[in-house]
């Protein structure tokens, strides 16, 4: 069979094999938030994983509210990201679904079923529940929380607009402010009291309301917990005991406008915040809660009627979406922005074929860092025609103004060759369209790694001369032994004399047995001393596993975990401990016959303290004392099922 036949057929079984393996459908769904007020909205996140093109969910089964449709993106990505040497690893592979559900009535509002209908099965998904609170009904203080875009993409801003609208009073007292300057109102904006949302660029916040800021006895709004130093030449403080603080609440007066709501007048106060999103994702701001009195009418004495009003402005919520998918190239990484920078590197030029060589590239440029992914770089044929490129080992450093990302390949080719350029595509916010651009081609040469062929092989032994090649003396070449011509003829000698020669004679065959002993046993010690580690394995491992649980490691715990499966398994299976992968290990235990099951629990388990390694922290005490009396029943487990594959062997089946 041809070298390009069978390379074909193990491809074709690969194949196969991923295919018949291929991950099920897996239907998510999620709700933003778990408490609202009637007539907010809650945002529903359906995610279909291990499915490109899934059919849209079925909502209709919900009742008693409204659904609206938001958007749906594909999402597929796999890295491993380093951070200040703290590992995160993400995977997902389908496509996610946004909805906006408004609940009709108060009360427990489960948000589901949710169904999906693929190839004649149906996947269900009872759904989140979430609270929703009824409020009073009243129209003397209406309040709106709305987005300039419920839409944007990364890098483009969006304003939050707050506007509390309160009835005016009658008569000849509708220019006045309906508060009491002694009792200002409170307004409860919980985005008022964040400096700093992951994501999103906040504006000052405590600078604009410092702004806003009224005298004391001025009417306006109280905010939050603000407050402000009280004013001792006030003549309150002689008579109020508040005032006597050290600190009382701040007044602060917002931008007012009159407006007409059905058919009333009323005063509407408003205040505008300005974000920039730096990382996609949906961000929700309020409710806003009101409390407090109101002036409501003067009568003829001059005496002012008050009402305690309690009111609530619906939450509003900004997604902040991928650009479009119509157009995008197989090549866009996330990136959003007016301009992209890629620099790409080798580690080395200059290898054999087949040595593992690290690949980095580093994006930079005006954009935004938080939605990159890696690069999928075997979808660009060009780059895998003399190389492969293990994508599943991509590792992710993020640092102040780039992102690189480091990826093994190995060269299958020989002689001087190129890394070809690799295609980046980022969404242009300035063009509204994609843009691509490519790195610069790497310089490789590639040496053929020596392989012996039959017809290399000249000699049994490399210290022996080739007996064909060795010429033989010819009787020109030949000198003759001394002759004795003496008459007498030669001298008689005994050949041997003595006790010592004929005991040094007798013992030569039992030096020799000796010999042959001394090397056989040299050369089976590498096998004696792998059976030993072979039946020491599990005492060994359970002896270091103690000694984690009750030590006081802290953060190598999950180091040390992992030596021990590791080191076990070597000592087991008669193999190398260097180098070994979760992968690896999954490997070694199928060519030791374990079954599927078994061997997955093993791979689990072994994951876990794997990535965990690369973490700032690791918890110590009850947590690592139970995942150590958990890992020493794995070994036991392990160690049963590994005996009873070597009873069976050579003729026995594979453990199911």
């Amino acid at each position: 069979m041809s070298r390009r036949t069978l390379f074909l057929s193990a491809a074709v079984l690969c194949a196969l094999c991923v295919s018949g393996r291929a991950a099920e459908p897996k239907l998510t769904v999620t709700a933003n938030r778990t408490q609202i007020y009637l007539g907010e909205s809650v945002l529903l996140t359906v995610k279909v994983a291990n499915l490109a093109h899934p059919p849209e969910p079925d909502l209709s089964r919900i009742p008693d509210c409204t659904v609206r449709f938001r958007d749906s993106q594909s999402q597929n990505y796999q890295q491993i990201t380093i951070v200040n040497g703290r590992m995160q690893k993400e995977s997902f592979y389908g496509r996610v679904f946004t909805y906006e559900l408004t609940p009709s009535r108060a009360g427990r509002f489960k948000a589901g079923p949710v169904l999906l209908h693929v190839d004649g099965k149906t996947l269900e998904s009872a759904g989140p529940f979430v609270e929703v609170a009824g409020i009073e009904d009243q129209d003397v203080v209406r309040i709106e929380v709305k987005p300039s875009r419920e839409s944007v993409l990364v890098a483009e801003p969006f304003e939050i607009r707050l506007r509390v609208a309160v009835r005016r009073l009658p008569g000849r007292y509708d220019k006045i402010e309906p508060f009491d300057p002694d009792a200002p109102p409170l307004l409860q904006v919980p985005y008022l009291d964040k400096t700093e949302i992951p994501g999103l660029q906040v504006p000052d916040i405590r600078s604009l309301l410092r702004q806003r800021l009224l005298p004391q006895r001025k009417p306006g709004f109280a905010i939050n917990h603000y407050t402000v130093r009280a004013d001792p030449s006030d003549v309150r403080s002689l008579f109020d005991l508040d005032m006597l603080r050290d600190e009382v609440k701040a007044t602060f007066g917002l931008e007012r406008r009159t407006v007409g709501k059905n058919g009333r007048s009323y005063f509407e106060y408003g205040l505008d915040l300005r974000y920039v999103p730096e990382k996609e994702g949906s961000y929700t701001f309020g409710p806003v809660l009101f409390k407090g009195p109101i002036l409501t009418a003067v009568d003829a004495a001059g005496a002012v009627e008050r009402k305690a009003v309690f009111a609530v402005g619906p939450a509003c919520t900004v997604r902040v979406i991928p650009p479009p998918e119509e157009g995008r190239p197989p090549s866009y990484i996330g990136a959003i922005g007016t301009d992209l920078a890629v620099e790409a590197s080798l580690d080395t030029q200059t290898c054999n074929v087949g040595d593992p060589l690290t690949l980095t590239l580093a994006v930079s440029g005006d954009i935004s860092l938080e939605n990159l992914s890696a690069p999928p770089l075997n979808l660009q044929t060009n780059l895998t025609r003399d190389f492969r490129i293990y994508e599943d080992t991509v590792r992710t450093v993020t640092e102040d103004d780039r992102k690189s990302y480091r990826y093994t390949i190995r060269p299958t080719a020989a002689g001087t060759i190129e890394f070809p350029p690799v295609a980046i595509s980022y969404f242009d916010t300035r063009d509204r369209a994609y843009r691509t651009i490519r790195t610069r081609a790497l310089p490789v040469r590639a040496y053929e790694s020596k392989e012996v062929a039959g017809d290399m092989i000249i000699a049994a032994a490399t210290n022996r001369r080739d007996r064909a090649g060795t010429a033989r003396p010819g009787p020109e070449s030949t000198i003759p032994a001394p002759l004795n011509v003496d008459p007498a003829g030669a001298e008689p000698a005994q050949f041997l004399t003595g006790t010592w020669p004929a005991v040094t004679a007798g013992s030569a065959p039992l030096a020799y047995l000796l010999v042959l002993a001394g090397l056989r046993l040299h050369r089976s010690r590498p096998d004696r001393q792998a059976a030993r580690k072979r039946r020491r394995a599990r005492r060994v491992a359970e002896r270091r596993l103690r000694g984690i649980a009750g030590g006081s490691r802290g953060g190598e715990a999950p180091s040390e975990i992992y030596a021990v499966l590791r080191d076990y398994l070597a000592d087991r299976l008669g193999v190398s401990a260097a180098g070994m992968t979760p992968a690896d290990v999954a490997k070694l235990l199928e060519r030791a016959g374990l079954s599927p099951s078994r061997i997955d629990r093993f791979r689990s388990t072994i994951e876990d303290p794997f990535d965990r390694r690369y973490e700032a922290a690791a918890t110590q005490g009850p947590g690592v004392s139970e995942e150590c009396r958990a890992v020493r029943e794995l070994i036991r487990e392990t160690e049963a099922a590994l005996s009873r594959q070597a009873d069976l062997a050579p003729g026995g089946d594979r453990e199911r």
